[in-house]
């Protein structure tokens, strides 16, 4: 009987290790340099502390219970790995920076052929109080930590990285310390990684940038809640890129900061759904020199200090754009900007109560061929308005009117 047992644990092993099954193992702190490979972890419930380099490599599965991330602690994922960290409470405190004024990368990952992330179902907490730096103006300024990313030095190898962030809850107690998600490609570099995948129904509240990525393709961000941002809370670019049904409150939180910003490109993609609200900076800001075949529809835009929706071209036109079905109010800017955008259209829109002291809700200047129709105005009612009481009566009239300045270039 007990060959029979010892021959049987072998082959369940031999077919574990065919099958690309890993062994579920237990860990301690890791106050020295570690590396998880190849395994399934489960936390302990009260928590293990990471103070200094854990990397990750191959296949590696972290679940239930909690970690701590504190001092020089960091997690690395390796190129070519897939990792996923899923149902984990993850606490960020007492960290400290790394020298020089470099962005600090929390969790950071590299490219590669074949490297995925997957975070689920986590919360995550940090409070790393804000170091100025010496800096004039930090809600202008690149936050010192970055809870997940990748450095640029590592962005020399291209690659390809498939991101799953989905439905996890982080909060950031401390004011310009600490952005959520960066991932940005060098400009004028020739290689740079590839970027598929989604970020959805996350909630993120109080950090200083929020989502940051570029060089995406097939990408969605989705139903995320962003509340009391400052700094980016959506910055993204690349092709077929798809930014929907997000609920944007407060970005920039008083300081500075757009509800979602496009610098450089943003090609066959849609910007459809979204909620702005009462932002500190513009509500949707588009400027650069490859945007093109882009939908920005339905999306609602109320309170803003500026110009709820702007485009600027950079060096060529920009073409190609449907801004349609947009409910846009009581921005203290334009309803919308179009600066060098040729061969679109603007299109039932609905506008109220933006644009203070000027004759148009559109701001349009060197933008040939653009089509403006079936778009709807009205005024803010009023108490006295409603005491006239007269038969079909409407406040709503056709606006399909744009101003220039009289001094602009225009074609």
């Amino acid at each position: 009987m007990r060959v029979r047992l010892h021959k049987l644990a072998f082959f369940i092993l031999f077919f574990s290790a065919l099958s690309g099954c890993t062994v579920i193992a237990e860990k301690t702190d890791v106050n020295a340099p570690q590396i998880w490979k190849d395994e399934s972890i489960i936390l302990p419930a009260n928590g293990l502390t990471i103070s200094s380099d854990l990397y990750l490599k191959g296949h590696v599965k972290i679940t239930g219970g909690a970690m701590k991330i504190t001092g020089k602690g960091r997690v690395i994922v390796e190129k070519d790995s897939n990792i996923s960290i899923t149902d984990v409470t993850i606490f960020v405190s007492g960290a400290t920076p790394t020298e020089g004024n470099a962005s600090n990368y929390l969790i950071s990952v590299r490219g590669g052929s074949k490297s995925s992330f997957t975070a689920t179902n986590n919360n995550i907490h940090i409070n790393t109080p804000y170091s100025d730096r010496n800096l004039e103006n930090p809600w202008d300024q690149p936050p010192l930590y970055w809870l997940f990313g990748m450095p640029k030095k590592e962005m020399d190898e291209g690659g390809f990285l498939k991101l799953a962030i989905k439905n996890n809850k982080l909060v950031s107690s401390s004011p310009y310390s600490t952005g959520a998600i960066a991932i940005r490609q060098i400009p004028g570099e020739r290689v740079s990684p590839t970027l598929t995948g989604e970020i959805s129904q996350n909630e993120f509240n109080g950090f200083h940038g929020v989502i940051a990525l570029d060089n995406l393709h097939k990408f969605q961000i989705s139903e995320n809640r962003l509340l009391k941002n400052n700094y980016a809370n959506i910055f993204a670019g690349g092709e077929e890129v798809e930014i929907t049904d997000n609920k944007i409150y407060y970005p920039g939180n008083g300081t500075t900061g757009d509800g979602i910003t496009v610098i450089g490109k943003l090609v066959n993609s849609r910007i459809d759904g979204n909620t702005i609200f009462d932002g500190s900076c513009y509500g949707i800001l588009i400027r650069g020199g490859e945007i093109t075949r882009l939908q920005i529809s339905n999306n609602i835009i109320l309170n803003g200090i500026t110009t709820a929706i702007q485009l600027d071209a950079i060096e060529k036109p920009i073409s190609d754009i449907t801004l349609t079905g947009n409910v846009i109010s009581g921005n203290k800017g334009f309803a919308v900007t179009f600066m060098g955008v040729s061969d679109s259209i603007i299109e039932h829109n609905h506008f109220t109560a933006n644009a203070p002291g000027f004759p148009a809700q559109i701001y349009v200047e060197r933008s040939p061929r653009l089509t403006v129709t079936g778009n709807l105005s009205a005024p803010p009612l009023t108490p006295e308005w409603a005491l006239k009481l007269e038969l079909n009566r409407t406040h709503v009239f056709s606006d399909d009117r744009t101003f220039t300045l009289p001094d602009a270039e225009t074609e």
